[in-house]
């Protein structure tokens, strides 16, 4: 059970890698959908990059929604385990690490809301995500 949630863990993790590392950087960025997971567009050939993989901020945002909704169900998985384990020190590390990745993807989605500054819906939705995904950080494991 530890090793299929753990495998879990890291495919989620690799998913949205992108959010993570669009912290470091200091200007806006948009993201695309690539192989089912999130990647940084070329800030030159953006436009191209975006034509050629068919990517949009419809599709982006849309893949953001199905994805977290998948995660929360793995999350919620996660704890519910947690609580019923024997084994909750490996537990305890999975959802230690994932209360992490959590605060670095609200912060990514963060920045592309900056990113998408002028669209009202796209950053309505995005805050939906972002709510979603703080309340699963405030998530008490007893």
């Amino acid at each position: 059970m530890v090793k299929k949630l753990d495998e879990t863990s890291n495919s989620y993790i690799n998913k949205f890698f992108a959010l993570k590392q669009v912290n470091i950087l200091d200007r806006p960025c948009k993201l695309g959908i690539y192989d089912n997971k999130l990647y940084i567009n070329w800030h030159y050939f953006e436009s191209l990059q975006r034509t050629y993989y068919n990517d949009s901020r419809i599709s982006l945002i849309e893949y953001l929604e199905k994805e977290f909704s998948e995660y929360e169900k793995f999350y919620e998985e996660l704890v519910s385990n947690f609580n019923q384990s024997l084994n909750k020190y490996s537990l305890a590390e999975i959802v230690r690490l994932h209360k992490d990745e959590i605060i670095c993807w609200i912060n990514g989605l963060n920045k592309l809301i900056d990113t998408y500054f002028d669209d009202k819906q796209i950053k309505s939705r995005l805050n939906y995500v972002i709510n979603r995904l703080q309340k699963l950080n405030n998530h008490k494991l007893y």
